[in-house]
């Protein structure tokens, strides 16, 4: 079993480091459907990213069974953070009603993680 566990977090690491380095590159080499802009690749690598935390504790910390608080702690921070960079890289949200719920799902995010944190 924690070989498997090995295995995911490589696998979600990778994947989630490529996708938020070179978003559109890699929908372009894998011959996805084309994006307008790097959004929302971005962000599945980002919560690729935090999931490959979440069974690395997992495998390590041994917060409980599953990924429980723990991971969905770093999905959460890993997910409202890489909103907000991109809302300050101004690369989401292009209306201002886009940027406001942005900020607002980035914040909850975040937000959320705080309370986790309270219960770990």
């Amino acid at each position: 079993m924690l070989q498997m566990l090995w295995i995911e977090f490589v696998a979600k690491l990778a994947g989630g480091v490529v996708l938020l380095s070179f978003p559109l590159t890699v929908i372009k080499i894998l011959g996805l459907p084309k994006a307008e802009t790097a959004f929302w690749p971005r962000l599945l690598g980002a919560v690729l990213l935090g999931l490959a935390v979440a069974t690395y504790m997992e495998n390590s910390v041994k917060l409980g069974h599953g990924l429980g608080l723990g991971g969905s702690l770093v999905i959460n921070l890993a997910g409202g953070l890489t909103i907000a960079a991109l809302l300050f890289m101004k690369q989401a949200g292009d209306t201002v009603r886009g940027r406001v719920v942005l900020w607002a799902v980035s914040l909850a995010l975040m937000g959320l993680a705080l309370v986790e944190i309270a219960y770990i």
